[in-house]
């Protein structure tokens, strides 16, 4: 489940990545949250490549997800470091912590998880955490030098003086978590991204984003019809 201040930015944003550093089975585990539309995620548990990036970008931390879902192009998706617990994630992954990834479709629901075992030390990377700056970002003003850099890792893919690249992807074994919705007319609905029957799992998304209004059009008829009777 997200914490309150990541669901409510996932709710807002498309696409994004965050990092955390949550309880798990053995203690706090640096933790990878993945938003993305549902076909990047098919890509993502199929095992297309993928490359988890970190710069510097006017003194703070910028780390993107590469995915390569066409060929050498593919999809980025970035954040910068604002809070203690995303550094706190990141510096367990630079001190070789195993990465924890969490898949949310365009629901900001949880529907996949697997373990992503990473290199050893990354002393550069402890380098910059321990350099960058905290404290909420303004993504338009930062989006102009963020850009650049941005585009570089688009075209490069192997470490350079600017980015610290690491290989992520190629894994087909996560695990799949099922959610189950259960309508205003007590009807059932699942998501579940490894369904083969991708335009029943279409319908199912609108049926969890258009629910809620449904009831209230009934509910609003129901007062009209109410008045009309008196």
């Amino acid at each position: 489940m997200l914490s309150s201040h990541n669901r409510s930015e996932f709710l807002a944003v498309p696409q994004l990545i965050r990092f955390d550093y949550a309880r798990g089975h053995n203690g706090f585990e640096p933790t990878l949250l993945i938003k993305a539309s549902t076909v990047l995620l098919k890509y993502i548990v199929l095992g297309a490549r993928m490359q988890l990036a970190f710069t510097v970008c006017d003194g703070r931390l910028l780390y993107a997800l590469k995915l390569h879902d066409d060929g050498d192009n593919g999809s980025i998706l970035w954040s910068v470091l604002e809070r203690e617990e995303e550094l706190n994630g990141i510096r367990g992954l630079a001190r070789s912590e195993s990465l924890v990834t969490f898949l949310f479709n365009e629901l900001a629901m949880n529907v996949a998880w697997n373990h992503m075992p990473m290199p050893d030390t990354l002393d550069r990377l402890l380098t910059w955490a321990d350099s960058t700056a905290l404290g909420r970002i303004d993504h338009s003003a930062i989006k102009v030098t963020a850009s650049p850099l941005l585009n570089c890792l688009h075209h490069h893919v192997e470490d350079d003086d600017e980015w610290l690249v690491l290989e992520v992807g190629g894994r087909s074994d996560w695990k799949a978590v099922h959610n189950h919705f259960i309508t205003a007319g007590t009807s059932s609905s699942l998501i579940d991204l490894f369904d083969g029957d991708e335009g029943d799992q279409q319908e199912q998304l609108g049926v969890w984003l258009t629910d809620n209004l449904q009831a209230a059009i009934t509910a609003h008829k129901f007062r009209r019809a109410g008045e009309r009777g008196n």
